[in-house]
């Protein structure tokens, strides 16, 4: 789906096919294919997207809204666009002090209260007539955390739309 969005001149981005890098969109896409348990005695593919896309909403808006449904990312190597996906991997970069160029490195922390300890996660619902519905996430031990120190409620909540989802277990 994000290819053809890419790709088509008539509802998408009309980027030329020799621009993707269809073997990283394969990869994504055998990722993304693969069946797992759906928790119900069944299987289901790992993602799905069902989603309307309106074309007068920004390309870069449709495209993020594509690339969250499944945690992908897009990277242009100067010669070709490839699809990643947030998964875990092996890594292919060791870095040692003798592949560190000096003073090239920085770090920063996100402080506490910026740090998300609820996630609200909206999506459509085909059992609930197709509206918008949201399952929550949260990490108890740090609100008892972030609300002893700070004296409150100690909630901190993010929300995200991922309205190309149609499934709870996704």
């Amino acid at each position: 789906c994000l290819r053809d969005y890419l790709t088509s001149t008539r509802y998408g981005v009309g980027l030329p096919e020799s621009v993707i890098d269809d073997t990283t969109f394969g990869e994504v896409y055998d990722f993304c294919d693969v069946q797992i348990d759906n928790n119900d005695g069944g299987t289901e593919s790992r993602f799905q997207l069902d989603i309307v896309i309106d074309s007068q909403r920004p390309h870069l808006d449709t495209l993020n809204d594509l690339l969250a449904t499944f945690g992908g990312f897009l990277i242009f190597d100067g010669r070709k666009l490839k699809l990643r996906v947030e998964k875990s991997e092996a890594p292919v970069q060791s870095f040692t002090m003798d592949n560190i160029m000096e003073n090239s490195f920085r770090y920063e922390f996100m402080p506490r209260d910026a740090q998300p300890n609820r996630l609200k996660v909206l999506y459509i619902d085909p059992n609930q007539n197709y509206t918008t519905v949201f399952v929550m996430a949260e990490d108890k031990v740090n609100q008892d955390l972030v609300g002893a120190q700070e004296g409150g409620e100690g909630v901190i909540q993010r929300e995200l739309a991922l309205l190309g989802i149609t499934r709870t277990s996704q």
